[in-house]
């Protein structure tokens, strides 16, 4: 296995938002929208946002 090669048979997704971009989803914690306790707080950026759908940037 070599890390950063595409396994045999992997699909290649494209059209996503590009990472480093987007907001900081820290407010949505804050403001309550998302509820987890700290320990669970791993959402870091919303990547993109629309009615149906989210994109987000996670550790």
């Amino acid at each position: 296995m070599q890390w950063g090669a595409a396994a045999e048979g992997a699909v290649r997704v494209s059209g996503l938002p590009a990472l480093g971009g987007g907001r900081d989803a820290r407010g949505l914690y804050e403001d309550g929208t998302l509820f987890h306790g700290p320990s669970l707080r791993g959402l870091r950026r919303v990547l993109e946002s629309a009615s149906r759908a989210w994109s987000w940037s996670a550790r």
